[in-house]
């Protein structure tokens, strides 16, 4: 191994890389070191995992270092002769993790269904981090609603049913006169995906006004008293 080189994990807080050290030169069996930079020291140290990251005895041409995470790594390859033959350096990114927020549209009379009964409720996500675009996928009481993909520069979308593609009706009540839970799901371009219920804030209920109803027990009809007068008087 020689030189420097960049990864990136496919999700945020992944440990699935396996980097393979290409070995030649000098005497096997070879001896191949893997240290990884101590985050939590100024002083720039690499540390190494006895066992997994000291490899000895090794008559090949390659050898991999599975499960690997983000930092900072060094290899140092030493022959037989405890000479050493290269020393190379990489590194692991991560990208930003994912992120989901949602919004609900309030009408003036600040209810979220515009009269009781209708199925006019409106629900925008949002996602950060990843890597676009994302698929937004809505659901009401754990049953999928629909799915959307964004286009590539955007990071939300809207369900309701003055859009096409999809086109939702959002109500607030179920068939059986309960509230509606409405959570969500966001995949990024890489199958990395977050549910909304593992946010605190990842349950959604829309409010609808109530039914109006008139009381007629407190309504009395008075009939007036009324002369008629004769005709030309």
């Amino acid at each position: 191994p020689t030189g420097s080189e960049n990864f990136f994990l496919q999700c945020n807080g992944d440990n699935n890389i396996t980097y393979t050290a290409q070995l030649r030169g000098g005497s096997q069996p070879y001896r191949v070191r893997l240290y990884r930079k101590d985050t939590a020291s100024a002083a720039s140290n690499y540390s190494i995992e006895r066992g997994a990251w000291d490899r000895q005895g090794i008559n090949a041409s390659s050898v991999a270092f599975p499960n690997l995470g983000m930092g900072d790594y060094r290899v140092i390859l030493s022959d037989t002769n405890s000479c050493t033959q290269s020393i190379r350096f990489f590194t692991i990114n991560e990208r930003e993790a994912l992120g989901s927020s949602a919004d609900t549209l309030e009408y003036a009379h600040g209810f979220n269904i515009r009269c009781i009964g209708e199925s006019n409720g409106s629900i925008t996500l949002f996602a950060t981090g990843g890597l676009k675009p994302y698929l937004f996928t809505l659901f009401a009481d754990g049953d999928s609603l629909a799915s959307y993909t964004n286009e590539a520069n955007s990071n939300s979308r809207t369900f309701d049913e003055t859009l096409n593609n999809p086109r939702v009706s959002l109500e607030a009540l179920n068939a059986m006169g309960d509230p509606i839970e409405y959570t969500w799901r966001v995949v990024d371009q890489l199958g990395c995906v977050l549910n909304s219920t593992d946010l605190a804030d990842g349950r959604i209920t829309l409010s609808q006004p109530t039914q109006v109803e008139v009381d007629t027990s407190f309504l009395s009809f008075i009939t007036p008293d009324f002369e008629v007068p004769c005709k030309n008087e």
